[in-house]
């Protein structure tokens, strides 16, 4: 009988994944995801949030191929549009970076505005030879939002570092 450890070098675990939050920010883990942060304050009704998880996927996997999985699934959603997938650097990693919007006329009656945005940025870290860790974080906020935040949780979503 061998006893395996996990993580260990045979079995190694998530890789490190880090992002830049606002001060201030509550951060948690969460069930499914390595952390969730999100502003202590509503915006228009939706406390602004990251959610930063990592998943294991086959080895040659590129962050183009998850991204558009993602818009495709997303896409296929009533009341959700995507925008293009595209390309970016996180930190030293290629990426993949949408926009999903989400708009109901009935979501008025639960926040400030009826379109919900969301940034997504995901990378691709090789793990083992057969294996690799898809890092990913998505942004949610308000469609009301302006330009100048609509650019901090840009620069959040690019702060993304993994590996």
């Amino acid at each position: 009988m061998t006893t395996i450890s996990y993580p260990s070098d045979r079995t190694p675990g998530p890789v490190p994944v880090s992002v830049d939050v606002p001060d201030g920010w509550l951060v948690e883990p969460a069930p499914d995801v390595a952390f969730v942060a999100a502003s202590p304050e509503e915006t228009d009704g939706v406390h602004v949030n990251a959610v930063v998880a990592v998943r294991r996927v086959p080895a040659g996997t590129t962050a183009a191929e998850l991204a558009a999985a993602l818009a495709e699934d997303a896409g296929d959603l009533e009341g959700v549009t995507v925008s293009e997938v595209t390309p970016v650097r996180l930190g030293d990693r290629d990426g993949a970076l949408l926009t999903v919007t989400f708009s109901d006329p009935a979501a008025a009656e639960v926040v400030a505005s009826e379109t919900v945005r969301q940034l997504q940025a995901v990378c691709v870290v090789p793990v083992a030879e057969h294996v690799a860790d898809a890092v990913s974080v998505s942004v949610t906020y308000p469609g009301s939002a302006d330009a100048e935040q609509v650019r901090g949780y840009e620069e959040l979503v690019g702060s993304l570092r993994a590996g």
